[in-house]
């Protein structure tokens, strides 16, 4: 179930993390037209000032909208790290499976070993699982 929410979460915040990029991509975009397009403004005509300067708050507005959003993004980030890590040292070398509960571990191993032997040989002289 942890291991579950974990990829969950994770998928989630490399969604969120896509749509900063979305949105860096759009501010970086709106930032180079109005660069390009100031020297060309009319400051004579205010309605052409207006305009420019509705694009600049519109520009600020989606700036503020990331700077907030990125802190939030950079915690849920830290958090889903130090559950990974936790996840990851609570469960490392754990049993998952009842039978493994009741069987002692060198019978495992030579298991594996019996298995891995049973691998190597041809398929009609492997013994047969009955």
């Amino acid at each position: 179930a942890e291991q579950d929410r974990l990829k969950q979460e994770t998928a989630e915040v490399v969604a969120t993390q896509k749509k900063l990029a979305a949105d860096r991509a759009e501010i970086d975009r709106v930032s180079s037209a109005l660069d390009a397009d100031r020297p060309n403004v009319d400051v004579s005509k205010q309605d052409a000032v207006d305009a420019f300067n509705a694009r600049l708050q519109a520009k600020g507005k989606l700036v503020a909208d990331y700077q907030a959003a990125a802190p939030a993004f950079n915690a849920r980030i830290d958090k889903l790290d130090a559950d990974d890590k936790a996840f990851t040292k609570n469960c490392r070398d754990r049993r998952y499976f009842e039978d493994e509960y009741d069987e002692p571990a060198f019978l495992r191993r030579k298991e594996q070993r019996e298995d891995a032997v049973d691998r190597d040989q041809p398929a009609f002289l492997r013994r047969s699982a009955d």
